[in-house]
């Protein structure tokens, strides 16, 4: 299998985050590749045309339907190309017959291309140079097409490994005699907290539905109340679509960096993980940005218990009980929060399990 890559962002100010999708749009004049930072100060007016790197391959076979109808365009402009050199070629100079030797059924055929190719003079000509003009134009559109191809190549090839490997991850089956999940047997030793999302604590486009159960949108929504700090509690998210990070998060500094904090460095405040297997922590660099968490998809249970005397936050994926675990900064204002990306209308709820 090859070695997973993780791409990301070139934009010094986006600090390396995560490249997470990829535009579309034909009038873009940014990177193709993007990363959360990229969508609403690069693409917010073509959020339609943006694809998920777990959606990419399907976008390219989508696309590849197109080569058929250009082929049958080649095909029909070469029988073009042969039709007008038969009809040069039957009244060229070259092959002018001796009239002497001709009948009269010749001699009138031979009259009758003549005519033809002088028809073509006042007819057909003038459309073929506006054809010729037509085809210069496109030619140097196909060549600018080519060459900006070939200036992109090494990223164009690096996002294609990427979503290689993904392919791969997601059509992996994990078989039981291969791999064994330890079942997690102390969940009475945790209390079950009822939270529900802030209308406060929120990025200003995220909505909120179904009784502050269910946000929609995009960037960060916060949850409350805040963590007790004496006692160990657990809560359940369930993602409606792909494209979610789930954990806790430190209010102050989240609301500090208006709901949008730079995750590729720690201090950002916030222990996520993210439906392709990335973890971000706020704490421990080394864990931060990397993909050691299992994976999980629209219509996933996302258990998240927190030990507070323990310092440790573990996810708990319930279809498979796959686990991840993280060291934890205790905090005053610790509370469980969701981050959302994805197509518009993307969804997260609140569970009870």
């Amino acid at each position: 299998m090859r070695q997973q890559i993780l791409l990301t962002c070139s934009y010094e100010d986006h600090e390396n985050s995560p490249i997470i999708g990829i535009c579309t749009n034909q009038n873009c004049k940014h990177k193709r590749t993007f990363c959360i930072a990229c969508k609403p100060q690069f693409h917010i007016k073509h959020s339609d045309d943006l694809v998920r790197l777990n959606e990419f391959d399907s976008w390219i076979k989508s696309r590849r339907q197109l080569i058929e109808p250009v082929n049958q365009l080649i095909d029909e402009v070469q029988s073009f190309q042969k039709s007008l050199k038969c009809l040069v070629g039957n009244v060229d100079q070259k092959n002018q017959p001796d009239l002497e030797t001709l009948n009269c059924s010749e001699i009138e055929e031979y009259i009758n291309q003549l005519i033809l190719l002088e028809q073509s003079q006042v007819r057909l000509i003038p459309k073929i140079r506006q054809l010729i003009t037509f085809q210069e134009k496109l030619k140097k559109e196909i060549e600018s097409l080519i060459l900006n191809k070939e200036l992109s190549e090494n990223e164009q090839l690096t996002i294609q490994e990427l979503c290689y490997s993904q392919q791969l991850n997601s059509t992996c089956l994990i078989k039981d005699d291969e791999i064994k999940i330890e079942e997690y047997k102390e969940t009475d030793k945790y209390t079950k907290i009822q939270i529900r999302f802030s209308q406060e604590l929120k990025y200003e486009d995220i909505t909120l539905t179904k009784d502050q159960l269910i946000a929609q949108g995009d960037l960060f929504a916060l949850c409350e109340p805040v963590l007790p700090m004496n006692l160990s509690t657990k809560f359940a998210f369930k993602c409606h679509e792909n494209g979610i990070y789930i954990g806790v998060c430190r209010k102050e500094l989240i609301q500090k960096a208006n709901f949008n904090p730079k995750l590729n460095k720690i201090g950002h405040g916030a222990y996520l993980i993210f439906c392709d297997g990335s973890v971000y922590s706020h704490l421990e660099k080394e864990k931060n940005l990397t993909n050691q968490s299992f994976k999980y998809a629209k219509n996933d249970i996302i258990q998240v218990l927190v030990q507070i005397a323990e310092q440790k936050i573990t996810w708990i994926k319930q279809s498979t009980n796959e686990e991840f675990s993280m060291k934890l900064e205790v905090a005053e204002d610790l509370c469980p929060c969701v981050q959302l990306w994805g197509k518009p209308g993307t969804q997260v709820e609140i569970v009870d399990f």
